[in-house]
């Protein structure tokens, strides 16, 4: 729905003027049977998919529902113990092999300008960078202009890849 609504806006509007971005991982399905929990809501339901094809269709509804044509930071999303508990592992391999390769595709292709990791894990933005080519990461709650502890290392070795990393804390979003 979101994406309906942002679309609708964002098609009359010059392109140059903004900077779109939007999240792979998860893919919607039409739900069996119910209605939606919230009237102005779609019927669908969420599921996690890393693969190649899952990406891929994920970027082509994502343009399809917004009715635009590309889309500019294109964000690997939710890759953490959090969500994925034991499965991590699996899951990670999942998106190294086929997500990862999805995102560098899409952006070799024009599709996406930029790809990175959004998460709240280091270790994770860490593994992705030794792993993966990303452009940037996003990393929620970990990291503060004056306390960088929540991730010893990793500003520095983002830098000497040419990584950027956006770091997300309330009430602010600061880049470095």
């Amino acid at each position: 729905l979101a994406e309906h609504r942002t679309g609708a806006y964002l098609r009359h509007q010059p392109r140059a003027s903004f900077v779109l971005s939007t999240k792979v991982g998860r893919l919607l399905s039409l739900q069996a049977e119910g209605a939606p929990s919230r009237p102005e809501s779609l019927p669908f339901g969420a599921r996690f998919d890393y693969s190649y094809d899952g990406t891929l269709r994920s970027v082509e509804d994502s343009l399809q529902r917004m009715g635009l044509a590309r889309i500019d930071l294109l964000i690997l999303h939710d890759l953490s113990p959090r969500f994925h508990g034991d499965a991590l592992d699996a899951r990670y391999a999942e998106a190294m092999t086929g997500a990862q390769r999805a995102l560098v595709d899409l952006r070799a292709q024009g599709v996406v300008r930029a790809v990175g990791v959004g998460v709240n894990d280091v270790g994770i933005c860490a593994r992705c960078l030794r792993d993966g080519d990303f452009d940037f990461f996003m990393l929620a709650g970990r990291l503060t202009l004056l306390d960088h502890t929540g991730a010893p290392g990793l500003l520095d070795d983002c830098a000497a890849r040419g990584v950027a990393v956006r770091v997300v804390s309330l009430p602010s979003t600061t880049v470095f």
